[in-house]
C-alpha cells in the first residue's frame, strides 16, 4: 500500500528527492522556505 506523501518520515522524502540524507534536505529545505520542514509539515496538517 503506498501511503500518503505526508504520512513518510523525513529521511523517506529526502531520499525520495535525491538527497543524500534528511540534514542535507533540512538545511536546503529551511535555505528556500525559511521554515524547517517539520514546521512546514505540521502546518499544513
Amino acid at each position: 500500500m503506498i501511503k500518503n506523501r505526508s504520512e513518510n518520515s523525513l529521511s523517506e522524502i529526502a531520499v525520495e528527492f535525491g538527497f543524500i540524507d534528511s540534514s542535507h534536505f533540512n538545511k536546503f529545505f529551511k535555505r528556500h522556505t525559511a521554515i524547517t520542514p517539520l514546521s512546514y509539515k505540521k502546518e499544513i496538517k
